[in-house]
């Protein structure tokens, strides 16, 4: 009888199994590589997202009140020529002794939980009235309508939607960062009779304070904690901590929230997971799967 060499059927199941296993194998770490890389390529948009509106606000936030003719040789808070100069320095009609605001510093105007409004004289032509110098930061009203700083849901999903972020400098809000599911900002103020400029603070803590009132009326009354100003007691001075003007401000606190593009089936936040935003804490919904990143940063004010 003639013998040829070959494999018996045995041998090739065994071959086939050893095979499906080892495929099986590539296969598992290919596709959790790819969810890796897609759950990093999430957090990488988040981040780009929220650092780019964080560049931006800074920038901007550290110029506020930028006022290279300010002249107040009487510290009465008040300048000495505005009332004579023959300009309309804030830009509402009226001018020098006609307009009783013409010769306040330029500054933050709304000092909001969820939105800033601030001016400057950035070509220091002596008003307010250029390209760039009143910028708005928050949600738009299209975006944010009861104005808590959380982004609306607009698709009925029941969750906040993937909304932009916006800057406004009169024409309309421009977006500005995409994929921001809140914002919050807080400030920070010296009570200008203690004479040390320094933001006052109880226990060490700096006060972080906001101005609630449904219309702005430029006055700080609370703590992001929902606290009275009135009810804190005495700061670091022994001074009384009472609510307090928006001119007093000397730095300003962004919360700034990202969310992911899609949801992720296989991540869920963790339990009693909850994010501070200003004088918002934040809990996800159970059903939110999408990831999230929190950023902040203190700007100091350092023309006011």
């Amino acid at each position: 009888m003639k013998h040829e060499n070959g494999f018996t059927l045995v041998e090739l199941m065994i071959v086939l199994a050893i095979s499906g296993i080892v495929m099986a194998a590539i296969v598992g770490v290919f596709v959790s590589q790819q969810k890796a890389y897609e759950a990093q390529e999430q957090i990488a948009v988040m981040q780009q997202n929220v650092r780019a509106a964080q560049d931006i606000m800074t920038f901007e936030l550290r110029m506020t009140g930028y006022d290279p003719l300010w002249a107040d040789a009487n510290n009465d808070g008040r300048d000495d020529n505005r009332l004579i100069d023959g300009v309309d320095n804030d830009c509402d009609g009226p001018m020098d002794a006609a307009d009783g605001n013409e010769d306040i510093g330029f500054g933050i105007i709304t000092a909001g939980p969820s939105l800033i409004n601030f001016v400057l004289d950035l070509n220091g032509d002596g008003d307010i009235c250029d390209p760039n110098e009143n910028i708005t930061f928050g949600f738009s009203p299209a975006n944010d309508a009861n104005g808590d700083g959380i982004a609306d849901d607009l698709d009925g999903d029941g969750l906040p939607d993937y909304l932009p972020l916006g800057r406004n400098t009169g024409g309309g809000f421009q977006p500005m960062a995409d994929g921001i599911y809140a914002v919050g900002f807080a400030y920070a103020f010296d009570d200008a009779a203690d004479g040390d400029n320094d933001p006052e603070s109880i226990g060490g803590n700096i006060i972080w304070a906001v101005d609630t009132n449904p219309v702005p009326d430029g006055i700080l009354d609370t703590d992001i904690n929902g606290n009275a100003l009135g009810g804190l007691g005495n700061d670091d001075d022994g001074d009384p901590v009472a609510p307090i003007g928006i001119a007093s401000i000397r730095a300003v606190k962004i919360w700034l929230l990202a969310v992911a593009l899609r949801p992720d089936p296989a991540f869920a936040h963790a339990a009693g997971r909850a994010y501070r935003v200003g004088n918002k804490v934040i809990v996800p919904a159970p059903n939110d799967r999408r990831r999230m990143r929190l950023i902040t940063t203190t700007v100091l004010c350092r023309n006011m």
